[in-house]
């Protein structure tokens, strides 16, 4: 990962505070799922990216032609939830016309982590990710996302109790 084309290539992640999570939700928040509040973030974290980083592309885009794929290891959790809210997106696209970043999504596929590389690259990630949030300090392998950063660029999203409120501050009424 550290030869890779920095100006092309980017790793994304997401944290949702268990703890925060629950405390809201029992509050009466109606906050989503741990698994879509990623879901949702990763989609639109990488869209704004792409289409910043390249205009062009994105000028000349063509719904028919040029959809990303989204690719999950087998039987990844976030897999089902992620595809559920593409065919979602993507009959509201052909119902009403209502853009999102959902819609430029052609494909989303599972495969086997064993022979696509990119997907153990993202296991190495995640694996960081979870052990930089869940270790005691100076557990062995705490420091990993931290290297992990240092040398790929890194967009993120860590849903904590400040953040969650801020995003979804209106209490349901009983």
């Amino acid at each position: 990962m550290s030869r890779l084309d920095k100006e092309r290539f980017r790793m994304f992640y997401c944290t949702v505070d268990l703890g925060a999570w629950h405390k809201l939700r029992g509050e009466g928040y109606e906050i989503p799922g741990p698994i879509e509040l990623c879901n949702e973030f990763s989609v639109y974290a990488i869209q704004l990216w792409y289409a910043y980083k390249f205009p062009l592309k994105t000028e000349m885009f063509d719904l028919k032609t040029d959809g990303e794929h989204y690719v999950f290891d087998r039987n990844e959790d976030f897999y089902l939830p992620f595809r559920a809210k593409w065919y979602l997106e993507k009959d509201k696209f052909d119902n009403t016309g209502a853009l999102s970043p959902w819609v430029l999504i052609d494909d989303v596929t599972e495969a086997d982590m064993r022979k696509v590389p990119g997907i153990q690259a993202a296991d190495i990630l995640a694996w960081s990710v979870n052990r930089e949030h869940t270790a005691p300090p100076d557990f062995p392998g705490k420091a990993y996302l931290e290297i992990m950063k240092k040398v790929i660029p890194s967009g993120y999203m860590f849903w904590d109790e400040k953040a969650m409120r801020k995003k979804y501050g209106v209490i349901r009424q009983p």
